[in-house]
C-alpha cells in the first residue's frame, strides 16, 4: 500500500517537473522561448513539429531564450536546441544562447549542425592552419605564466616529469657511451698515426659536449617524448576529453600543452649533460688500454679543451630541441583525427616532424655559432 502511494507521489513530481516549453512575446524585444522542468525526463516535443506550428511567428526574428525555470537538462535539450537553430536559419531567423546555462552554451558552441563526412573534412582542411593558431594559442600561455598571471594547471606533472626524464636515462646512456666509445676509437685510429693520441680527450670532449650530446639527447625525445605526447592527446581527442575540458571552460593549451611542454624543456639540459659525460667516459675507456697516458692525464687534456662555453651551448641546443619536441608532439596530437588510425598517424607525425625540427634548428645553430666564433 505505501509502495503504491510512493508511485503516485513520484508520478505526480515527474509530471509537474516534467520538460515545459513556451513562447511568449516581449514588447518590442522579441520572441522570448522559455525554458522549464526537467529535461533530462522527457522531451516535451519534436523540434520541427513545434516549429511547425509556430513558423510565422518566427519567420526572420530573433529568437532569445530563457531558462532559469530550468530544473536539469542532458542531450536531448541540446539536440532540441540545435535543431531548432537549423530550422530558424533556414528561414532568416537565429537564436541567442546567452539566456542558457554556461555549460550548455560551451556544448552546443561546440557542437555542429552537420556531423557528416563533409564536416569531418572541414576540420581536416582546417589543420593547416593549426600550427599558427597552436603557436599563438601557446604564447600566450607562455606570456601570462612568465607574468605571473597563470598558474599552471594540469594533473600528473610528476608523472610527466618522470616519463621525459627518469626513464629516459637509459637509452640516453646506452646511445651515449656507444657514440663515444665510436669516437674514441674512430680518433684513436687516426690520430696515433702522428703520435697524438693525446688529443683524442679533445676530439671526444668537443664532439659529445657541443654536438653529439644535444643532438643524440634531442633524437630521443623525439622517438620517446613526442610520440608518448602525442599518443596520449590524440587519443583524448578520440575520446571526446578534449572538447570535454573546452565545454567546463578549461583550455586545452594550458591544461595538456603547457605541462609537457616545460617538462620536455626542463628535463632535456640535464639529460644533456647526463649524455655528455657518457660518452666522454665512453671515449675514454677505449683509449686508455691502448696507450700509456693515464685517465688523469686524459681529464686534463679534455677539460682544457672544452670551454664553459661549449658546455653552454650543449645545454642551449637541448633546450631548444627539448621545446620543439614538446611543441611537436603536442600540436600532432590536437591535430589527428578521431580515429585509432588517426592518432597512429599523428604519432608517427610527431616523431618526424620533431627530428626533422631538431636536425634544421641544429644547422641554423652552426651558422650562428661560425658567424660569430663561438
Amino acid at each position: 500500500m505505501m509502495g503504491t502511494v510512493a508511485r503516485k507521489q513520484s508520478s505526480v513530481f515527474l509530471e509537474k517537473n516534467a520538460g515545459t516549453i513556451a513562447l511568449e512575446e516581449e514588447g518590442s524585444t522579441g520572441p522570448v522561448l522559455r525554458l522549464a522542468g526537467d529535461w533530462a525526463m522527457a522531451i516535451p516535443t519534436d523540434a520541427a513539429s513545434w516549429f511547425q506550428d509556430r513558423r510565422d511567428r518566427l519567420l526572420g526574428r530573433r529568437l532569445r531564450l530563457d531558462a532559469t525555470g530550468l530544473v536539469r537538462w542532458n542531450g536531448r535539450l541540446v539536440a532540441f536546441l540545435l535543431r531548432l537553430r537549423q530550422l530558424l536559419r533556414a528561414n532568416g531567423g537565429e537564436v541567442e544562447w546567452e539566456g542558457l546555462p554556461p555549460g550548455l552554451v560551451a556544448l552546443l558552441s561546440l557542437a555542429k549542425d552537420g556531423h557528416g563526412p563533409a564536416a569531418a573534412g572541414g576540420e581536416r582542411r582546417g589543420d593547416g592552419m593549426g600550427g599558427l593558431a597552436f603557436l599563438g594559442e601557446l604564447a600566450r600561455c607562455l606570456f601570462r605564466l612568465f607574468r605571473g598571471r597563470l598558474s599552471p594547471r594540469g594533473t600528473g606533472w610528476g608523472d610527466i616529469i618522470h616519463g621525459v626524464g627518469v626513464e629516459g636515462l637509459p637509452i640516453v646512456a646506452l646511445i651515449s657511451l656507444l657514440s663515444g666509445v665510436i669516437l674514441g676509437f674512430v680518433g684513436m685510429v687516426q690520430l696515433a698515426r702522428f703520435g697524438a693520441a693525446i688529443y683524442v680527450a679533445d676530439l671526444v670532449g668537443l664532439a659529445m659536449v657541443r654536438e653529439m650530446a644535444p643532438l643524440m639527447t634531442g633524437i630521443i625525445l623525439a622517438g620517446r617524448t613526442a610520440a608518448s605526447f602525442a599518443a596520449t592527446i590524440g587519443t583524448m581527442r578520440c575520446h571526446g576529453e578534449v572538447d570535454a575540458l573546452r565545454t567546463f571552460a578549461v583550455d586545452p593549451v594550458e591544461f595538456l600543452v603547457l605541462p609537457r611542454l616545460l617538462s620536455a624543456a626542463l628535463m632535456a639540459p640535464p639529460l644533456e649533460i647526463f649524455s655528455a659525460f657518457i660518452g666522454i667516459g665512453g671515449g675514454m675507456a677505449v683509449c686508455l688500454p691502448f696507450f700509456d697516458f693515464s685517465a688523469a692525464q686524459y681529464i686534463q687534456e679534455m677539460v682544457s679543451a672544452v670551454t664553459f662555453s661549449d658546455f653552454l651551448l650543449g645545454v642551449a641546443k637541448s633546450l631548444a630541441f627539448g621545446l620543439l619536441v614538446g611543441g611537436y608532439g603536442c600540436l600532432r596530437g590536437l591535430q589527428c583525427d578521431r580515429t585509432a588510425a588517426g592518432v597512429g598517424r599523428g604519432t608517427t607525425a610527431a616523431v618526424v616532424s620533431s627530428i626533422t625540427a631538431i636536425v634544421v634548428a641544429d644547422a641554423l645553430f652552426a651558422v650562428f655559432c661560425h658567424r660569430f666564433r663561438i
